[in-house]
C-alpha cells in the first residue's frame, strides 16, 4: 500500500469522527435546551385531600347463624310381619386340634407371607453337634448387647441331600442391630446332616429357631 492511499484514509477516518463529535454534540445542547423549558413551566398540582368531605358510615354487624347439627338416627323395628321375631344363631365352633401351617413369613419383615414347604421324610435334618452347635458359632451384634436386646430369631433353611443349605429365609425377624443376619450366617456355617426318607437323603426344608441370650 503506498504511503499516498494510507494517508488519504486516515484524513477520512479523521473527518468521519469529527462529524461524528459535532452531531453527537448538537444532540446533547438540543436536549439540554428542551429540559430547561420545561422545567420553567409550573404545574399547578392540587394538594391531596383538597375538596375531599369524609361522612360518617354506618357500621353494619353480620350475624352468624349456627346450624345445629342433624340428631342421630335412631333404627326402629321392622313391623313386617314377614320377619320372625324368635331367629337364633348357632354358636361357632372353631377345631382347636387343627394343625396350623407353619411357620408363615412374618408381616413385620415388610415381605409377603411365605409358607413352609413339605416334603415327606422320616429322620430330619440337624446340625452337627447338636443345635448347641449354632449357640456356639453365634455372634452377637455388639450394638444388641449394648443395648440389651434379647429374644429369638426364626430362620427357615433349605438343606440338600449333601447337607448343604441352598437357601434361607428369615421367618420370624429381631429387626434390630444385625441380629437376623447374624442367626443367617451361624446356620450356614454349622455342618449339618441331611433328611432322610427309607433311608434314602432328600431335599427338604427345615425351622430352625435361634435365641439370642444375654450372659447374667
Amino acid at each position: 500500500m503506498s504511503i499516498e492511499v494510507f494517508e488519504n484514509r486516515r484524513l477520512y477516518h479523521r473527518k468521519l469522527l469529527e462529524i461524528g463529535l459535532i452531531v453527537s454534540l448538537a444532540l446533547h445542547i438540543a436536549v439540554l435546551q428542551t429540559l430547561k423549558q420545561i422545567q420553567t413551566h409550573t404545574l399547578a398540582i392540587p394538594l391531596l385531600g383538597e375538596g375531599i368531605i369524609i361522612e360518617d358510615v354506618p357500621i353494619v354487624k353480620i350475624e352468624r347463624k349456627i346450624i345445629p347439627p342433624k340428631p342421630p338416627t335412631i333404627p326402629i323395628a321392622s313391623e313386617d310381619p314377614l320377619l320372625p321375631d324368635d331367629i337364633t344363631i348357632d354358636p361357632t365352633v372353631y377345631d382347636v386340634t387343627e394343625s396350623l401351617p407353619l411357620p408363615d413369613w412374618n408381616e413385620s419383615h415388610g415381605t409377603e407371607r411365605w409358607q413352609l414347604p413339605f416334603v415327606p421324610h422320616e429322620v430330619d435334618p440337624s446340625p452337627v453337634g447338636g443345635f448347641g452347635a449354632i449357640t456356639k458359632l453365634l455372634t452377637y451384634p455388639e450394638l444388641a448387647r449394648l443395648a440389651g436386646i434379647e429374644g429369638r430369631v426364626l430362620i427357615a433353611a433349605e438343606i440338600d441331600e449333601a447337607s448343604q443349605i441352598l437357601q434361607t429365609r428369615i421367618v420370624k425377624s429381631m429387626n434390630f442391630g444385625g441380629m437376623d443376619e447374624a442367626a443367617e450366617k451361624a446356620i450356614r456355617t454349622v455342618k449339618w446332616t441331611p433328611a432322610y426318607q427309607r433311608d434314602q437323603p432328600v431335599k427338604v426344608w427345615i425351622a430352625i429357631p435361634v435365641d439370642f441370650k444375654l450372659d447374667g
